[in-house]
């Protein structure tokens, strides 16, 4: 035990003059490095970051519904049709309120009744126009005629020219008789055949006829008739 502790003793400064040794040296080193190493200047960088937004959250789906199970159809019975029978009018009540308010009213005066001024007499409503008078019975009108006996019309003569030739016929005379008669105007309206004929009956019927005048009630008015006249051999 003497031993050991001399021995640790005597070490002690050997140890504490080695590290000593060392500390210059690591000291030395690391100041020459300094002095060589030149300064390095770090630039600042900027960063962003982009912050992502939250998804919303998705709605909460409703739980579906169960659908009611259909019920069976019953057929319907069709329900007998009753007449309807008409409700009984009500009857009105009087209570005994109303009877007591009616005969708390005052009854109006008769001198207050008396004293109103009466009512205009209302205008009678002017009477409507007559009806239009009847309208007048439609005056009879008629042709002049030439059938009368007492004219005394005669009959054309007969062409001896035409006798020679055997010409006969019809020929039809639209005659415009005037207020006295006689003839106004006479024109063919419809041909013998034969110019010969028609000339003849045209100019005795235009000369020589007289005519009853057409009549328009009692007053003798302007009128035409058609006048026949007949060219036969036989005659």
């Amino acid at each position: 035990m003497v031993l050991n502790n001399d021995f640790s003793w005597r070490a002690s400064p050997v140890l504490v003059g080695v590290a000593g040794v060392h500390l210059l040296a690591l000291y030395l080193v690391v100041s020459s490095f300094v002095a060589t190493t030149p300064p390095q200047i770090i630039q600042p960088s900027l960063m962003f970051a982009t912050l992502s937004e939250p998804a919303p959250e998705a709605a909460p789906q409703a739980a579906p519904q169960p659908q009611p199970k259909p019920r069976p159809v019953k057929p319907k019975s069709e329900p007998v049709k009753q007449q309807a029978k008409p409700a009984p009018k009500p009857v009105a009540k009087t209570t005994t309120s109303d009877k007591a308010l009616h005969d708390s009213r005052p009854a109006e005066p008769e001198a207050a009744k008396a004293a109103e001024p009466a009512a205009p007499a209302v205008p009678a409503a002017p009477e409507k126009a007559t009806a239009p008078a009847a309208a007048a019975a439609p005056v009879s009108e008629t042709a002049p005629s030439f059938h009368a006996n007492y004219l005394a019309n005669p009959e054309p003569p007969y062409p001896p020219q035409s006798r020679a030739l055997g010409e006969e016929g019809v020929v039809t005379l639209r005659v415009k008789v005037g207020e006295n008669g006689l003839p106004i105007s006479v024109e063919v309206a419809k041909s013998s055949g034969f110019p010969r004929l028609d000339a003849v009956a045209r100019n005795t019927i235009k000369n020589r006829w007289k005519f009853v005048p057409a009549k328009k009630g009692n007053d003798a008015v302007v009128g035409t008739v058609l006048v026949p006249i007949e060219f036969k051999l036989n005659n």
